[in-house]
């Protein structure tokens, strides 16, 4: 493949880019970051992620199935015992600590794709902040659809569904997201202005056929927006989402140490960004205090890190695995001690109504709260009354299993004679969940 040079040299400002190709709904095509994971995809060898590991979490799915069909028993009244106070504590993140998540998104000829995820937290009375970049493909249990990149979820539950799956896998408690689609990206940045960067690698794209030419060079350099927006977008011909975790890395690194000097103009610039913020829960004077405080912080009171996976490939999806042991590793280092943390009540949602997204729903009420879902699926009938399943007559499990009706509005406590260790507690979601969440909503 020929390859030429220009478009940004290092130490210098970029000459002003030519029109980069839209697609039918005017924004950034994501063309060339799907080429070079094709091209990718052709050199790895598929690895174990794509076959023992799946087999054996399908087979725990169906023993679990099994130990709530087999047969349960219905836990008595216990007169009064307060067996809600007993057991794992259940209680959320106590800090001060206000967090983020942020979902860079893009359009391609197939809809919306999530391109990336940073989860952004600050606690200004203890004069510390958090900056984690998360892969977009990093396979972990997302509520009602199984194993799978979370970034996928977008399709299917939206930004909430992403949101509660982060924070199903980190165990730090998620307050508001951001979706920040690329157009929007670059209309933000153009009120924070420019940039000097220090581009940690090399990023060729494609420019015709046969042919790449360097979008950054190594090293120190000015990005207008534009290219601000390239560097956190754009994974590049021989990039993946690990690499691209690097740029964003040297991204904040340079807002946080070029904001301090001013937290109050990008207040303002945030104030001015004329809705490129908009795809929020949270309004435009809060998301404006939010970076101001985490500007005014010193750099060195600012903690920012990749979360540490591991590339796998499995057909046609690339995906990116870490292990529980390492997540917790990596939340203690970037967030601190986060109360409950490898230690929450892990949970199986089957879904034993027949209306989509009950997983999800269930999940938000759960997560957060002392508990973890591990699998979900579908249960193998219809129910009228939802079923929380424990595994062990004990009052830690029974306060785990009272506490989750008591989250929920419903459920019957019953004890499984079956045992199994894969989880803790198994919710069979019946038709009563629907009447509870709508008594709820009005």
């Amino acid at each position: 493949m020929a390859e030429g040079r220009g478009r940004h040299s290092a130490g210098r400002k970029p000459r002003r880019k030519s029109p980069i190709p839209t697609s039918p709904q005017g924004r950034r095509s994501a063309g060339p970051r799907r080429s070079a994971l094709s091209r990718r995809r052709r050199t790895f060898r598929k690895r174990s992620f794509a076959g023992g590991g799946a087999v054996m979490i399908a087979v725990a799915a169906v023993l679990v199935v099994v130990g709530v069909i087999a047969g349960t028993n219905v836990v008595g009244d216990r007169g009064g015992d307060d067996a809600g106070d007993r057991g794992r504590s259940v209680a959320g993140d106590s800090s001060d600590r206000t967090t983020y998540l942020v979902v860079g998104t893009e359009t391609s000829s197939s809809g919306i794709e999530v391109s990336w995820m940073t989860l952004i937290g600050v606690d200004a009375a203890a004069s510390s902040a958090s900056i984690a970049y998360l892969p977009a493909h990093t396979a972990y249990e997302v509520p009602g659809q199984g194993l799978q990149g979370i970034g996928e979820a977008l399709g299917t539950g939206g930004i909430s569904l992403i949101s509660v799956s982060v924070e199903n896998m980190l165990g730090v408690p998620i307050d508001h997201f951001i979706e920040l689609p690329a157009t929007d990206a670059e209309a933000l940045f153009e009120q924070t202005g420019d940039l000097t960067v220090n581009v940690p690698q090399e990023v060729r794209v494609s420019a015709g056929a046969d042919t790449a030419q360097v979008l950054f060079d190594v090293g120190e350099q000015v990005l207008p927006p534009r290219f601000q927006t390239d560097l956190l977008y754009e994974v590049g011909l021989d990039g993946d989402e690990t690499e691209l975790g690097s740029r964003h890395l040297a991204f904040w690194q340079a807002f946080v140490e070029t904001h301090s000097a001013d937290p109050q103009a990008l207040k303002s610039a945030v104030a001015a960004s004329s809705g490129a913020l908009d795809s929020s829960d949270s309004s435009s004077a809060e998301q404006a205090s939010f970076f101001t405080d985490l500007v005014s912080l010193s750099p060195e009171e600012v903690t920012i890190s990749s979360l540490p996976v591991e590339e796998e490939v499995t057909g046609e999806t690339e995906l990116y695995s870490i292990s529980d042991a390492d997540i917790r590793s990596f939340v203690g280092e970037t967030f601190g001690e986060v109360p409950n943390a490898g230690d929450e009540v892990r949970v199986q949602i089957l879904n034993g109504n027949g209306r989509p997204g009950m997983a999800q729903a269930v999940a938000e009420r759960l997560v957060g709260k002392g508990y973890r879902v591990v699998l979900s699926g579908n249960a193998n009938e219809l129910y009228e009354e939802t079923r929380l399943v424990i595994y062990e007559s004990t009052p830690e499990a029974e306060a785990a299993g009272e506490r989750a009706g008591e989250l929920l509005g419903v459920g019957d406590l019953q004890v499984s004679v079956q045992q199994q260790g894969i989880v803790d507690l198994t919710i069979v979601v019946g038709k009563d969940f629907i009447d509870a969440a709508e008594t709820e909503g009005d």
